[in-house]
């Protein structure tokens, strides 16, 4: 049986800061599931920007109960070299997305990430899991060559949707995030693989139907759950919202009162009354769009590139075939 290398990515896009605790937090189960399904530590490879690297490593040894090395980004040549051995490659990219492709310090287009895994002259099967926003600019790409290359997304061109998970990991810990339930649901399956379709193997199609299924199961209870927030709470909202407006005008009249009188006081007092005021607006009115975005205007809705592949590619004892 070929080897297959479980790699995990999760890039930043400000170089020299860790990426989000929730997001560390998606990585370490996945890490813990997938141990927990009698795959090797040694073909599990991660790769993270990142500045406090023993700080991401203590979230990671807290959900998998044991230490892993991390490779940062920038040492893909040497993670590259290290995993030689493995034939097939599985990809779960974590942190946000870019409308050009993963949000790093330096953007990782589709060309880009596609390129990275042919360099990998070893590699013959490669299944890329897309957790962030506007994955769907990963689909429709060129793939040349004998690699076989499958990529699932999360979504297409919307933003990917989280939720507060409580998840068992090692030692029995139940911690609770925000998580990317759509990877959430990957590494449910690879934990306890379904054959959604019947046929008697587990594929990455089963992996994609599985998931899916999950995902818009998770986002209508989100909507569900919402609705009484949306007609009831908003409204409210935009109440305050009216009100902060007529404030922020009597405010903005005062300082251009003081200012014209030459009263610095005066002006110093109002200019803080402004800013108050804006802060409180800008948060209602980011709280409203983020509430609409999530519940009315976006779709949760998974994809695969290569549906024949998907087909043919086979998940059996801890490795693609």
């Amino acid at each position: 049986m070929k080897e297959t290398a479980w790699l995990f990515l999760l890039p930043v896009y400000n170089k020299g800061q860790n990426p989000e605790n929730r997001h560390v937090m998606d990585l370490a189960f996945g890490v813990y599931k997938l141990e927990s399904a009698g795959i090797s530590r040694d073909n599990i490879f991660i790769a993270i920007d990142g500045a406090d690297y023993e700080k991401i490593s203590e979230v990671i040894e807290q959900f998998t109960g044991s230490k892993h090395r991390i490779y940062s980004t920038d040492e893909i040549e040497t993670l590259r070299s290290d995993a030689t051995f493995c034939s097939n490659l599985v990809l779960f990219v974590f942190g946000h997305g870019h409308e050009l492709g993963l949000s790093s310090y330096k953007i990782i287009t589709p060309h880009v990430l596609l390129s990275e895994i042919q360099k990998s002259a070893n590699i013959e099967k490669a299944v890329i899991y897309l957790g962030p926003c506007f994955s769907g600019i990963f689909n429709y790409l060129e793939i040349s060559g004998q690699q076989k290359i499958i990529f699932v997304g999360s979504t297409k061109f919307y933003s990917s949707i989280a939720s507060r998970a409580t998840e068992q990991v090692a030692g029995g810990k139940k911690p609770s995030w925000i998580a990317n339930f759509f990877l959430l649901g990957v590494f449910k399956w690879f934990s306890s693989p379904v054959d959604i379709d019947g046929d008697g193997r587990y594929t990455i199609m089963d992996s994609y139907k599985f998931v899916s299924i999950y995902s818009n199961s998770v986002y209508a209870n989100i909507k569900k759950s919402d609705f009484p927030y949306l007609i009831q709470r908003i409204p409210m909202l935009h109440k305050k919202l009216v009100k902060l407006g007529k404030q922020y005008k009597r405010y903005r009249d005062g300082f251009e009162g003081c200012k014209a009188l030459g009263w610095n006081r005066c002006v110093k007092f109002y200019e803080k009354l402004l800013n108050d005021t804006d802060l409180q607006i800008r948060t209602i009115k980011r709280s409203i769009n983020e509430n609409l975005e999530i519940d009315l205007f976006n779709i949760q809705e998974s994809w695969v590139s290569d549906s024949t592949g998907a087909l043919s590619t086979m998940y059996v004892t801890g490795s693609i075939q």
